[in-house]
């Protein structure tokens, strides 16, 4: 990986970007593809639990429609594009690998390059075959072999047309929805439980790298960059600037934003994990995932307890309730860049919305807050907006729409949005113009233009 701390050039444009930069979206193949009628996703649709009792369907019938999605990317100027492969396709019964399915997902990633267009490709993004669920997924004993056995399938049939590889999609994120909070598959609510899959997660990370790495020396394919992707907050304190609520700040931060990365700078896990030493953790990561959508604002009450908020109604808000704040993108790109000293790349960030002119202005704040990082120092890599279109967004079912491209459910029409145009010149110039921020992003106006 090239270093682009030194390659900012501010001359043409307001916000300009390296000329390497990765420009692009992300989508998951249970999210996008359809039918995936063998995993635990599907099995917990249809008892119910989503909202609205939604089922994913067809979802959005990429897993036909990839070819017209990737020439639409082509033409608004993507260079880059994270998908996921779906393991219960691969291996729909233990052991038993559909070669089909995984000359399809070649098949996905030749149209991808065949447009000039770079493959992430994610290993894991929160579905489980039916049959490993069952077997208890990754709180069975076994689970770092049968992932691993996993891993050297698609990688022995992709590594040779791929370079960027995702392991793990969010761990903290699948650990809590499905094992503490319960509204996830399997649902259950049990701190231990919680901790094992996240101790476990992190052992597959560190097994799926050397993996790969293992199967790219064998066959002498050159570079591969390997990562996981984390889901992070920025938590602030409340007004009232309390002592607890800043102790609850320090303990959220700890937790949700450095802890999960200890491992890979100091060589142990964090406390709450146990504290073991990590054997040659550091040397395991080429770059960080950075997927960051909100704040939360932390209080305490003694008669409540804590309470994390971003819904305060005087503050800019999603169609979710969560609270858009791309300061948020800035500190934590500066904190893990210091940490870790690692590249960075933005493989999600994005805004669910009716509103698509706040989606535009979403996305310069964003890009504005990375700018800032990468002037300060920061090795920042790429932009990955989430989604390229609206899909089925899990707990919440097709309520939510992140997308770039509207999707007709009834007749799989995709329909480009203005956030499209938008960001397709952002990718086709490589910078944010004046103008864009003039009528787009007001907050952020005096910050960049030149006193003329």
């Amino acid at each position: 990986m090239q270093d682009n701390r030194q390659k900012l050039d501010l001359s043409k444009s307001s916000l300009n970007f390296p000329k390497d930069f990765m420009w692009g979206t992300s989508t998951s193949a249970h999210q996008v593809e359809g039918h995936n009628i063998l995993n635990d996703w599907w099995a917990w649709e249809h008892k119910g639990k989503v909202l609205n009792r939604q089922i994913s369907g067809d979802a959005c019938n990429h897993y036909y429609l990839y070819r017209k999605d990737f020439e639409m990317m082509k033409t608004m100027h993507h260079n880059t594009h994270r998908i996921s492969v779906e393991w219960s396709r691969i291996e729909p019964r233990e052991g038993e690998f559909n070669k089909d399915e995984l000359k399809h997902y070649r098949k996905v990633v030749q149209e991808l390059i065949d447009r000039g267009i770079r493959p992430m490709v994610t290993l894991h993004h929160f579905t489980l075959p039916y049959w490993f669920a069952q077997k208890g997924g990754f709180l069975n004993p076994n689970a770092r072999a049968i992932f691993d056995r996993y891993v050297r399938r698609v990688v022995s049939e992709l590594g040779d047309i791929v370079q960027y590889w995702v392991t793990i999609n969010e761990p903290s994120v699948y650990a809590y929805h499905g094992y503490l909070k319960g509204n996830w598959p399997p649902g259950e609510k049990n701190f231990f439980k919680f901790i094992k899959v996240l101790r476990v997660l992190i052992y597959l990370h560190l097994d799926t790298y050397k993996t790969i790495k293992e199967i790219y020396e064998k066959n002498h394919w050159g570079v591969s960059h390997i990562g996981f992707v984390n889901h992070l907050i920025w938590f602030d304190e409340s007004p009232r600037h309390t002592f607890m609520d800043r102790l609850l700040v320090n303990i959220y931060r700890y937790i949700f934003n450095k802890s999960y990365y200890r491992a890979f700078y100091s060589g142990r896990l964090p406390l709450i994990l146990g504290y073991n030493k990590v054997k040659d953790a550091k040397k395991c990561i080429d770059f960080i995932g950075i997927n960051y959508y909100f704040r939360c604002t932390c209080r305490f009450s003694l008669f409540k307890g804590l309470i994390i908020s971003h819904e305060d109604p005087e503050r800019e808000r999603t169609l979710s309730n969560w609270e858009v704040y791309p300061e948020g993108l800035y500190n934590l790109c500066k904190l893990l860049g210091r940490k870790l000293n690692k590249p960075i790349i933005i493989t999600e960030n994005g805004i669910s919305t009716m509103d698509d002119n706040q989606r535009i202005s979403y996305i310069i704040r964003h890009l504005e807050a990375i700018n800032r990082a990468m002037r300060e120092g920061v090795d920042i890599k790429g932009y990955l907006y989430w989604s390229f279109m609206d899909n089925f967004e899990w707990a919440e079912g097709y309520t939510q729409p992140f997308g770039l491209v509207g999707i007709n459910y009834r007749t799989f029409e995709r329909i480009p949005k203005s956030s499209a145009q938008v960001f397709s010149e952002i990718c086709k110039t490589g910078g944010v113009s004046d103008n864009m921020i003039r009528h787009h992003a007001k907050s952020i106006r005096e910050r960049l233009l030149r006193e003329t």
